[in-house]
């Protein structure tokens, strides 16, 4: 956080204070990172730290790498890492820079060799510091928390998803949770998505923006400085900051980072129905003759899980939901389209032999893996279930054969994939978690009930790529990626459409996002706005 005079401990009213306003703030001697040297490269700037870090947490990194690239005239990215030991970086495909951008808009600074390390960015035209962690509380770099601290050139700041609340945050001492979770909509909680990125309004009428590259969970603090502090579990502090005219100019750096919105196809911006709850096609078909003979345009049908067997993935209940083939034909020959739910949570309690989804995956060996390297079994929908690993690239074939053979039979023309944050009815696994230093860290930011695996599997679950610790908020990402590539891969050759809940940062170009289930209350239909 900032350094500031103490705040008094009772506001005037002689009630609390409220729990996220700090009592004690770090000195101006508190250990941190000096410069120890600092070299030109063809991108930009090459900086060596060194440091006594706090002994709080452990397994604190001594020494620091510092990489400054002028990746564009208005985009700056800078690398914090150990230069020592490789640790988990988020897998997304940036852009690579290779030389300096020629005429910046504007100007680094970075303290000299000897001093305690601080870095500001500067808006060349009028001498904003759209960045700056000079005066703000010191790096932190540790095995399992890691603290970045800058000043904010205005109090007018956005972003920070995926929660319910104003559009313009509260610089207030408030703090967003960024931990992928399946829960109802409510204010000040983790929700289904997360993307570390904020958009600020300067006085001037000018923009800039900040993306932190980084999917642990975290908590992110506004102060009234204004300021905001990173508090991540991991990884290393990997971000980028935008300099533009106006907010368009930084969303326009900003997806050239995350990558551009994928085109949807012309019909998915049309008139939709759905609902959980459609027990059969009658039901369906009686929702669409019924708008159909009201006047009310309709361009697509959907279902929910109730038309699978037992709620498994790409199954029909012919005997109970009725003939879904034949269904889609006559929504087809009205010039309608269709879309199903789909979760990932794959049945794992079937005779041998009749549930391909589940003997094909154990073929593959694509299932998520608890610590002791056994099938991690959680409870969904069907009941006992397994979890592809979308990090794995042969779930990628996994999930493309499973698509295909299921809409030879049912031809979809999109997929809804839900319940992939990922979600849980059980905390963990059917097994609980092991105590871990993944599933307790020494660090839990601000999550739903404090602990990282409640309604979710367990964070030491291990994935090809990495342990979920570091991979949870990237799950729908990677399954929207995986769907994106098993429906282009279709005969019919058009663009995919795809829903997910749970989201990550570049997650929307390959699909779009739904926000969730709510109670439906004149309250939820105000946020929604």
């Amino acid at each position: 956080m900032a350094r500031r005079k103490p705040l008094k401990s009772k506001i005037e009213n002689d009630t609390q204070a409220p729990v996220d306003v700090p009592y004690c703030f770090y000195p101006r001697n508190f250990p941190s990172y000096l410069v120890d040297e600092r070299n030109d490269t063809p991108v930009g700037l090459s900086i060596k730290l060194k440091g006594k870090p706090p002994t709080y947490y452990p397994k604190g990194v001594k020494q620091l790498a510092v990489d400054v690239s002028f990746e564009s005239n208005q985009r700056l990215h800078v690398k914090i890492f150990d230069p020592l030991n490789k640790r988990y970086e988020v897998p997304l495909d940036v852009p690579k820079c290779k030389k300096k951008a020629t005429e910046p808009v504007y100007t680094v600074t970075i303290s000299e060799p000897g001093s305690p390390f601080w870095l500001s960015v500067t808006r060349t035209s009028d001498l904003t510091n759209v960045f700056s962690t000079k005066g703000a509380a010191p790096l932190i770099f540790t095995d399992q928390f890691l603290q970045l601290s800058s000043l904010l050139p205005s109090s007018y700041i956005y972003g920070i998803g995926e929660h319910r609340n104003n559009l313009m945050l509260n610089v207030n001492w408030t703090r967003k949770t960024l931990w992928n979770l399946d829960q109802i909509p409510e204010e000040d909680l983790n929700l289904y998505g997360s993307h570390p990125f904020y958009l600020v309004m300067e006085e001037n009428g000018k923009s800039s923006g900040f993306f932190l590259l980084n999917s642990n969970a975290m908590d992110v603090v506004l102060q009234p400085y204004p300021a905001i502090t990173w508090r991540t579990t991991g990884g290393i502090l990997d971000f980028y900051i935008f300099i533009g005219q106006n907010p368009a100019d930084v969303m326009k750096e900003y997806t050239n980072v995350i990558g551009r919105t994928f085109m949807p196809p012309y019909w998915s911006l049309g008139f939709h129905i759905c609902r959980f709850g459609y027990k059969s096609v009658n039901d369906t078909m009686k929702v669409v003759n019924r708008v159909r003979k009201a006047g009310i345009p309709q361009d697509t049908q959907w279902n929910d899980i109730d038309y699978a067997i037992g709620k498994r993935d790409f199954t029909t209940d012919v005997e109970r939901f009725g003939d879904q083939a034949a269904m889609v034909d006559e929504i087809h020959r009205r010039g309608m389209k269709y879309i199903v739910i789909v979760d990932p949570g794959i049945s794992s309690n079937q005779t041998p032999g009749t549930y391909r989804p589940y003997d094909l995956g154990v073929h593959m060996d694509i299932f998520i893996k608890n610590e002791s390297g056994q099938q991690l079994v959680g409870k969904v929908w069907p009941g006992p279930t397994v979890f592809p690993d979308f990090s794995n690239e042969k779930a990628y074939t996994y999930w493309a054969t499973l698509i295909k053979e299921y809409t030879n039979k049912i031809f979809v023309d999109g997929l809804w994939i839900d319940m992939n944050e990922i979600a849980a009815f059980v905390d963990g696994s059917i097994d609980g978690c092991p105590i871990s230093q993944y599933d307790h860290p020494p660090y839990t930011p601000g999550v739903v009930s404090g602990k990282l695996y409640t309604k979710t599997i367990c964070a030491s679950a291990k994935q090809k790529l990495s342990v979920h610790y570091n991979l949870h908020n990237l799950y729908g990402f990677m399954e929207t990626k995986a769907t994106y590539y098993a429906l282009k891969e279709l005969p019919s050759g058009k663009r995919p459409f795809i829903i997910s809940r749970a989201t990550f940062a570049g997650q929307g170009h390959y699909g779009g996002h739904w926000t969730g289930d709510n109670v439906a209350t004149f309250h939820d239909l105000y946020r929604s706005i």
